[in-house]
């Protein structure tokens, strides 16, 4: 073999040492800790659905690495830990994707939260109904979520907002409502890892600064009436 034939066959044996840890690497293995699901749809269409579930999130993607059977996107968490997500996506047979979400050191619930988004995103029967896209506020209170969920509703009814919709389940729960005008409004709780309640406040259908003035006030509300009940 001639030092030209040699240089090719290196070149394509690293590129094959290259293609092999992408398959074979990180991206290969779901993140310790996950929330797994299998869908019934393409790694294009999860790639998709992820991307739009952590942009309404308001979870901002670091980087997005894919090929044709999968791929893994990295996005971090705006909250005081700035926690890591990871969304691990890979084709399982030629009808359905898995799709791992793992959160910082294993924080299901927040993956569990991910997941709900993408499934949502992705039109599957397991959607558990998820906040409206609007301007969105967020924070970790101590109380457990069935407190959370009385301070919640009686700061809906102190702002004179009426509760259309209300879901209770053992480590979440969400309440929707309507001003006088249609504005929706979503309060969603949920049991972390970290023994917090997660609880999240989304007004308005678009983010505007009027839709942010009203989750801010409807979170101000909320934590007084949480801080009077303790």
């Amino acid at each position: 073999m001639n030092r030209h034939s040699t240089s090719i066959a290196m070149s394509f044996a690293l590129l094959g040492l290259i293609s092999c840890q992408w398959v074979g690497g990180t991206t290969n293995e779901p993140p310790k800790g996950s929330v797994d699901r299998r869908y019934s749809k393409s790694p294009d269409e999860v790639a998709r659905a992820a991307s739009e579930a952590l942009n309404d999130l308001q979870i901002p993607v670091q980087s997005d690495q894919h090929d044709a059977l999968g791929g893994q996107i990295k996005a971090q968490r705006s909250n005081a830990s700035e926690d890591t997500v990871i969304v691990w996506y890979q084709s399982a047979d030629a009808r359905t994707t898995q799709v791992s979400v793992g959160v910082a050191k294993g924080d299901r619930q927040i993956a569990q939260l991910i997941q709900d988004e993408i499934a949502q995103k992705l039109g599957a029967a397991s959607a558990r109904s998820a906040p409206a896209v609007g301007a969105r506020v967020e924070g970790e209170y101590d109380p457990p979520v069935a407190a959370c969920l009385a301070a919640a509703e009686a700061a809906l009814k102190d702002l004179k907002v009426a509760v259309s919709r209300k879901d209770v389940h053992d480590t979440w729960a969400q309440l929707e409502a309507r001003q006088i005008d249609s504005l929706p409004i979503v309060i969603r709780m949920t049991r972390t890892e970290k023994d917090k309640t997660l609880v999240t406040f989304t007004a308005g259908s678009s983010k505007s600064q009027d839709t942010e003035q009203i989750a801010e006030r409807v979170k101000v509300e909320f934590e007084r009436t949480l801080s009077s009940a303790r």
